[in-house]
Parts: structure tokens; C-alpha cells; sequence
């Protein structure tokens, strides 16, 4: 088993809760809500409204459930559907409507009751005529704005230490068969070619700078690209995804488990599916994937005397994605560290190395020494 797997098995994750959104005085939460269009741009969807309400009778409380969660998907559906500068009309414009009049439909997907209460994920459909014609008598345009292009570069390192980028086998082909545009977002992939594969080093491509990547977005006349690299761990995928644009550069993650009887295509092609129409939410404001997560692993350091640990110690601090180095024990030969990150441990073993390490596993330990 290779390093990369080693550092793997021992890794830990933490996570940080999704944050609420707030938009002036209207506040609600999410866990993957995206304005769609849907048969022939005639309804807009907005999904996982989640509602609460108490009232005189269970009656009585679904209905200003349903109401509240109304309210809540038409603010999320405008603030991606009209410009930036009329936002702040949103909470007067709502006011002033009768939102239940705007719906196609809705529909609880999981839901929760008591004789004077109600609670439940819900999916709203909007009609779009008639969002239309609200927005042009209220004196505001309606954008049905082009799509953003990004480059999408899909990596998965594989259970045997590889990473997957240019292989047309079941992990490519399940991005490329996305359909082109998702909500917002227009896909653009890699090709494969020498251009490609000169800029594109997929053991380097989540932590090198935007600069790097110039060249390459203008061949695809792009300015912005999402990362997408996945860690095998056989039964689940472990995601962390890198947005990167000329204004920002950070970083989500998400986890996808391979569910019973499901074949790698038929799992790749849901990983690459529910990523896709993440991005575009995450794109448009909605908080979807997790904000944080922190890896852990141990290292016993190996050195001559205390000139070579401080020189070992001053190497590893400048290493990114290393948010914690934790001295567990030490001596005059040797120190044992645990190790904090917030990327895969393949691509850390690949940063320790570009400082001048060598890793190497012994008894189910991992031990660091200079080259």
C-alpha cells in the first residue's frame, strides 16, 4: 500500500455546520437549494425550504408553514434572478404580493406534526409567467442572466495511489456527461491535450497559485475553475472541492457514500451530478457544502541534533495546508508530531516532499527524515 494510503488511513475528520444566510430582515436556512427552470422555462423550483409553524390546530399551523417557506424560497429565487442593485427592494416587494398567488406547486419531502404544530423540508415551484409579470409591474427587469463559465477539472486519487485525471474510464465520463449548463453555471472540461496536461498537475493543482493557471483559463476563455479531488476510500468518497477566480480562492468539501448494489459508473455519474448542481447553489450564495475540514496524521521526525529539527520544524510551517503542528513527544534524535491539514493527505505527502522529505512507514508508523 503506498504512502499516500497510509497517511489516509489515519486520517481525521472535523467538521463545521452550515452557516444561515441571512438576507435583511427575511432569514432561512438550506441544506441544497437552487432555482431551476423547468418544462420549457415555465416553473421555477426552489428546494429544501425548511419550515416550522404553531397555531390553533395542526390545520392552522401547516398553513402558515407553508406560507413562511413561500416567503423564503421566492427571496432565494430573486436574489438569483434579478441584479445585484435591486436586491435590497426584495423584502417590500414581498410585502406587497400575496406569494401563495406566485406558486405552481409545493410539495413536503420529510415532514414532522403535532395536533398544533408543523415541520418539514419543502420544494417550491413558482410560476414563471407570473414572477415575470409581478417583477415588470413592480418596475424591475427580470435577468435570465448567460451562464458563468468555469473550467472543471474532476480528480480522483484511486485506491492504489494513482490519480485519475486523463483516463477515459468511469470517473471522466461520469463529468462528461453533465449536460453543459447547470442553473448558472456553464462547464467547460479539460480536454486531455499536451496544453492541458503541461498546465495541469493534478498532485499540484489544488495548491498552486492563480497565476499559474493564466495561460490556460484564456485557451478556454475562462476566468474562473473548480477542483474537484476526490479521495477512493472504497466504500465512500471523501471530496474537497477548490474555487478559483481572479477575486477568491477557497475551499469546500463533501463526503458521498456508495450505496448497496450501486456500480462505480452509476455512482460516479450521482457524485458528479449532485456536485455539479452544488457548485451552481454555492455560485449563486446558497451554503451547501461543508466550510472546514481538518485532517489529522502522525509523524515520528528523525534528526542529527537541534539545528537540524529547527531547520525540519521552519520547513514545515511554511507548508500551506498545514494549519497545526502538535509536538507529542521529543527527545534528542527524534520528535513525534500530529500533523493538522485541510486537504488530502495525498497532496500532503506530495507538499513534504517538495520541502526536501521523505516519508516511509514502518510497523504501521510514519516516519520523516530530509532527503
Amino acid at each position: 500500500m503506498v504512502l499516500q494510503d497510509k497517511l489516509k488511513d489515519k486520517l481525521r475528520i472535523s467538521t463545521v455546520s452550515l452557516v444561515i444566510l441571512v438576507i435583511t430582515l427575511i432569514i432561512f436556512s438550506s441544506s441544497q437549494s437552487y432555482a431551476k427552470v423547468l418544462g420549457q422555462a415555465e416553473i421555477l423550483e426552489v428546494d429544501s425550504i425548511n419550515v416550522y409553524a404553531e397555531g390553533e390546530s395542526l390545520e392552522d399551523a401547516k398553513d402558515k408553514a407553508i406560507k413562511q417557506g413561500a416567503i423564503e424560497a421566492l427571496t432565494a429565487m430573486l436574489i438569483r434572478n434579478i441584479s445585484q442593485e435591486n436586491h435590497w427592494r426584495i423584502p417590500s416587494l414581498i410585502d406587497r404580493v400575496e406569494v401563495l398567488d406566485l406558486l405552481y406547486s409545493n410539495e413536503a419531502t420529510e415532514e414532522r406534526m403535532t395536533s398544533h404544530s408543523y415541520k418539514a423540508v419543502m420544494n417550491f415551484k413558482f410560476d414563471h409567467s407570473k414572477i415575470r409579470n409581478f417583477l415588470t409591474t413592480s418596475g424591475i427587469k427580470y435577468a435570465e442572466r448567460p451562464p458563468t463559465k468555469i473550467l472543471l477539472i474532476p480528480v480522483l486519487h484511486q485506491q492504489d495511489g494513482r490519480l485519475n485525471i486523463w483516463n477515459k474510464g468511469p470517473w471522466y465520463s461520469a463529468w462528461e456527461a453533465l449536460p453543459q449548463d447547470v442553473g448558472l453555471i456553464n462547464y467547460n472540461l479539460p480536454e486531455g491535450d499536451l496544453s492541458d496536461i503541461a498546465y495541469i498537475d493534478p498532485e499540484e493543482v489544488m495548491v498552486e497559485s492563480y497565476k499559474k493557471y493564466l495561460d490556460l483559463l484564456r485557451i478556454y476563455e475562462v476566468e474562473s475553475m473548480v477542483v474537484v479531488f476526490a479521495t477512493d476510500l472504497g466504500d465512500k468518497l471523501e471530496v474537497s472541492l477548490r474555487f478559483l477566480s481572479p477575486a477568491s480562492d477557497f475551499l469546500r468539501y463533501k463526503s458521498f457514500e456508495i450505496e448497496q448494489g450501486e456500480g462505480l459508473g452509476k455512482f460516479f455519474k450521482r457524485v458528479a451530478t449532485s456536485i455539479a448542481y452544488d457548485i451552481d447553489s454555492e455560485w449563486k450564495g446558497t451554503r451547501v457544502f461543508e466550510r472546514e475540514r481538518l485532517y489529522s496524521s502522525k509523524l515520528i521526525v528523525d534528526y542529527k541534533d537541534s539545528k537540524e529539527w529547527e531547520n525540519i520544524q521552519k520547513k514545515l510551517e511554511v507548508i500551506k495546508i498545514i494549519r497545526q503542528i502538535k509536538i507529542m513527544s521529543k527527545n534528542p534524535t527524534q520528535a513525534e508530531l500530529e500533523v493538522v491539514y485541510v486537504l488530502a493527505p495525498a497532496i500532503l505527502s506530495k507538499e513534504i516532499n517538495k520541502q526536501g522529505f521523505v516519508l516511509n512507514e514502518t510497523k504501521g508508523k510514519i516516519y520523516l527524515s530530509t532527503k
